[in-house]
């Protein structure tokens, strides 16, 4: 009650005191949904919504601290807002913002067409514990490989800087267990990026078991999410969800043929996940389409008709040291990519690699023959070589996180899926001999994985 003889104290006329919001609202004084990217207000009323500010938005690239000089990439809140709104450590706020400012884009730039995805990561790790503790251990990461590119659970153990990433993977693991314990409601792209995230970090360390979990985790989700209307989600509008939640099943489809294809892991796609907004399929058992064989039929074909036209090839040009070697690389690419393709769409029989065995010693002939002398200058030389048969620039820095074509791969597909057990442990050797590596391929964490699986057969059947 106002005291008497004095005038009436007037309300703000909006009848709200905007503390929250979008920059549009705050400056009408109209309460404010904070719905992303655009809040509701401003799309009904044919507003452009300035966005909040903690939004990550295109700005000016910053000459003086990152290479990403001519490209677009999403700036950074000063170090304490980050501080104030998550208790961030000035560790944590230094790998955060590496992450942001570099080590995001070698991630992101190893997967096409994951903006939407991309994007959400960045906002995400700005308003969310689990993301952004997650986004610190692979921003700690980036920082150690910028000084030295060995990674292995034995250099986790030595080095500060792992330890650290390390810790916060494990928080980011169990903010989001305590998210799902509680029962409250949790948003689908919040969780499937965390699983994206942690399937990285365990990438790097060569923890398959791990990272294998958290993706059948992730792609357990995408089969349970759909129909779309019935998802909790953090964006705003369909046309929004719907791309983050197609952009998700691409990445997980293509991570789990990484591991069916190079990990010799079983595959988590029976049902396959739908594809451009499809329905799931039944959970019935997957019957091989007709025309998924006759696909498989044309490509078996064209890459048999690859070996004969490369021999025709070099009959007609000057065959050289280098050359030879440049294709005793791509023989070795070949030869494993034809056992996969021979191999795809087969039911899991144990025994349905017996009858490429000559193969798998052809792979091993080769390698041996590229590989050896095991020495620096030999290394550096394969490097080369991959380099220039990728299409890539510099040998000394192919991208950490690109899935380059060169030996790692045939040498460790050999080992995980060749039933011959002397070949096997001859293509763990020739990994282990002078660890080296090609892009994301870490030949002493393929050995690590590939010696495992071996005992794991051994003391099985083969």
């Amino acid at each position: 009650m106002p005291v008497r003889g004095s005038a009436p104290r007037k309300t703000r006329a909006g009848g709200y005191h905007v503390k929250t919001g979008c920059k549009t609202c705050k400056i009408r004084h109209v309460k404010c949904d904070e719905g992303k990217p655009n809040c509701t207000q401003c799309s009904k009323t044919g507003r452009t919504c300035d966005g909040y500010e903690n939004t990550l938005v295109r700005a000016r690239a910053d000459d003086s601290r990152s290479s990403h000089s001519s490209s677009t990439h999403f700036p950074l809140n000063r170090r304490q807002v980050l501080a104030h709104r998550l208790a961030a450590s000035n560790d944590e706020t230094r790998s955060f913002e590496y992450f942001h400012r570099e080590f995001g884009h070698t991630v992101f730039g190893a997967f096409d067409q994951l903006a939407v995805v991309k994007q959400l990561t960045m906002q995400l790790s700005c308003t969310d514990n689990t993301v952004k503790h997650a986004v610190v251990a692979l921003g700690s990461i980036g920082e150690h490989l910028m000084k030295d590119r060995s990674l292995t659970m034995k250099t986790l153990y030595q080095d500060k800087s792992l330890r650290f990433a390390h810790e916060q993977n494990t928080k980011a693991i169990q903010q989001l267990r305590r998210h799902l314990i509680s029962g409250k409601d949790q948003s689908i792209e919040l969780t499937l990026i965390s699983c994206f995230l942690f399937i990285i970090f365990d990438f790097f360390f060569g923890d398959d078991v791990s990272s294998h979990a958290h993706l059948k985790a992730g792609i357990n989700i995408l089969k349970g999410c759909l129909p779309m209307d019935r998802c909790n989600t953090t964006l705003g509008t369909p046309s929004l969800r719907n791309a983050a939640i197609s952009e998700l099943i691409d990445l997980f489809t293509v991570m789990d043929l990484h591991a069916a294809i190079w990990l010799g892991l079983s595959s988590f796609q029976l049902p396959p996940l739908p594809i451009n907004g499809n329905k799931i399929l039944s959970t019935r058992p997957l019957k091989v389409p007709f025309h998924l064989l006759a696909r498989k039929a044309e490509f078996l074909f064209d890459l048999r008709t690859w070996l004969p036209a490369l021999d025709a090839l070099l009959e007609t040009i000057p065959v050289t040291g280098e050359t030879t070697r440049r294709v005793s690389l791509m023989k070795m690419v070949y030869l494993a990519t034809f056992i996969n393709l021979s191999t795809l769409l087969q039911p899991p029989e144990i025994n349905k690699y017996h009858k490429y065995n000559s193969i798998f010693e052809q792979i091993v002939d080769l390698a041996k023959w590229l590989l050896r002398p095991a020495s620096t200058e030999n290394r550096d030389d394969l490097l080369r070589i991959i380099t220039i048969n990728n299409a890539e620039t510099d040998s000394k820095n192919l991208p950490m996180f690109a899935f380059v074509a060169g030996a790692i791969q045939p040498l460790h597909m050999v080992a995980e899926k060749c039933c011959d057990t002397r070949l096997c442990l001859e293509a763990i050797g020739l990994l282990e001999e002078r660890p080296w590596k090609e892009g994301a391929w870490d030949s002493t964490v393929m050995a690590t994985i590939a010696r495992r699986k071996l005992q794991e057969r051994r003391e099985g059947v083969c």
